[in-house]
């Protein structure tokens, strides 16, 4: 886990920064897992890492706002496609 730490700043900004900083551990681990799954959903994803169903689709919105992964297909029997 990475933390941040900075002199003259409230922890409540420091745990803000962690949760940043872990957010984008997990976008990571789910690309990843896009990489090796693409026919994953999203239940699957939230089974996978232990997280919320809302926390995936914000994670995942974001990737597909980032441009890093994109739906191919319809919502059953679509992909998701990562990009370089």
């Amino acid at each position: 886990m990475i933390k941040l730490t900075a002199v003259s700043i409230s922890d409540k900004h420091v745990l803000k920064l962690d949760s940043k900083a872990e957010n984008t551990a997990l976008k990571m681990k789910i690309v990843e897992y896009l990489q090796n799954q693409p026919t994953a959903t999203q239940k699957e994803l939230q089974e996978a890492f232990n997280e919320t169903r809302t926390h995936i689709q914000k994670i995942v919105k974001e990737l597909v706002d980032e441009g890093k992964i994109e739906r191919k297909g319809g919502k059953r029997f679509g992909y998701w496609e990562v990009k370089k």
